[in-house]
């Protein structure tokens, strides 16, 4: 995630960067993963990322974000539902 969202954002003064996160999700069973399948052997984890970014100076504020859902086989790492907005 953080390196999708530093292609988008161009940082400058007064911006507070902060760490990316990643909250796992719990897959509910095999045909779960099966369902969702990114390689041959299906999902092992999935992931809701997210990255932001803060001005907050001389009474403007405004917030750039970037979130994504990655999800993770035994063979590869796909990224779905990326979206990245600034808004202030």
């Amino acid at each position: 995630i953080t390196a999708l969202f530093e292609g988008d954002f161009m940082p400058g003064d007064h911006w507070d960067i902060y760490p990316a996160s990643a909250r796992e999700q719990q897959l509910l069973d095999d045909a779960d993963a099966k369902n969702n399948e990114v390689g041959e052997e299906g999902i092992v984890s999935i992931f809701e990322a997210e990255k932001e970014a803060i001005w907050d100076w001389k009474d403007i504020y405004s917030v750039a974000s970037a979130d994504a859902t990655i999800k993770i086989s035994s063979g590869d790492i796909h990224v779905d539902d990326y979206r990245y907005y600034v808004a202030g």
